[in-house]
């Protein structure tokens, strides 16, 4: 089976990814990424046309493809697949209604405003936990369903044995930054405030791994610029066109005002940096962040 995602958020693919890769039990060190846009759609379709060696299927992940306007040597192939091979192509853009879906592959729709509450209630399962506990996990969770899944995990692990999660061990365990936390980082780092930027940094190094502290700021920070770039439209209208809480909005709209679009850009492709030397093993990963940071006053 083939899969179109469509989805306007990188992390809910991300999940649903996962979701495809846990049922094909595959493991994610075995999947092939690609991006539609370098233009190696022959590279692509030769990969995919070529048996596995060691695992049952072969995994493909092309990202940001446009299904509404796709390759003609794409659509053959989805209408001829290779039988051990999974594809799943990624589109950010395209209007679900103008998608075609061949016969072998599965449309799935990431923007059918995902309900945060059913997929922690439906991540959480195999565990015994009450209303009251889960709303509060709702509460104080952010939107980001990578984020999300990642603390589940650690509570599921920690409670392994009781199978039982309860408000104390939520508060124990789990941990989701909180908003003014990362606005504060998000301030220094654009008035280049070195100092104060390191001590808000520090503060979320005790409770956070560094590469979620990256994520959590570059998401942050591209919702900011998606905010201003919408600015003349109302709070409630961006809210529904970017599917995040008002209040994020709300806050986002603040800084929006003050921040300049240009520098926002700059933090965004310095963050993804980061992320690319920290993947290849070039920085470590504390250091990363820390290092751009102490240089902001150059």
């Amino acid at each position: 089976m083939n899969y179109i995602v469509v989805s306007k958020e990188k992390s809910h693919a991300s999940f649903e990814i996962d979701k495809i890769v846990n049922d094909l039990n595959i493991s994610k060190d075995s999947i092939i990424y690609y991006d539609y846009e370098e233009g190696l759609m022959n590279q692509i379709l030769d990969e995919a046309n070529i048996m596995p060696l060691f695992d049952h299927t072969k995994v493909i992940v092309v990202d940001n493809v446009s299904m509404a306007k796709p390759d003609k040597k794409l659509l053959e192939y989805l209408d001829d697949p290779c039988l051990t091979t999974c594809l799943i192509l990624i589109d950010y853009e395209s209007d679900i209604k103008k998608i075609t879906c061949p016969e072998q592959t599965k449309l799935i729709n990431c923007n059918l405003s995902t309900d945060k509450f059913s997929y922690i209630k439906e991540y959480l399962k195999e565990y015994k936990i009450d209303s009251i506990a889960l709303k509060y996990i709702y509460q104080i969770s952010s939107d980001d369903l990578n984020h999300i899944k990642n603390e589940l995990d650690k509570i599921m692990m920690y409670k392994w044995e009781e199978k039982e999660i309860t408000i104390k061990d939520i508060e124990k365990i789990m941990y989701f930054p909180e908003e003014t936390d990362v606005f504060k980082l998000i301030d220094y780092i654009v008035l280049k405030d070195s100092k104060k930027a390191l001590k808000t940094y520090y503060e979320l190094l005790n409770k956070e791994d560094p590469i979620k502290i990256i994520t959590i700021l570059a998401n942050q920070i591209r919702l900011i610029y998606q905010i201003k770039s919408l600015s003349n439209f109302s709070n409630d209208e961006i809210a529904k066109e970017l599917k995040v809480h008002p209040y994020r909005v709300k806050l986002g709209k603040e800084k929006a005002r003050i921040y300049d679009e240009n520098k926002l850009i700059e933090i965004i492709y310095a963050l993804s940096d980061m992320d690319i030397a920290i993947k290849s093993g070039t920085i470590d990963k504390k250091e990363a962040l820390e290092n751009y940071i102490i240089l902001l006053k150059e």
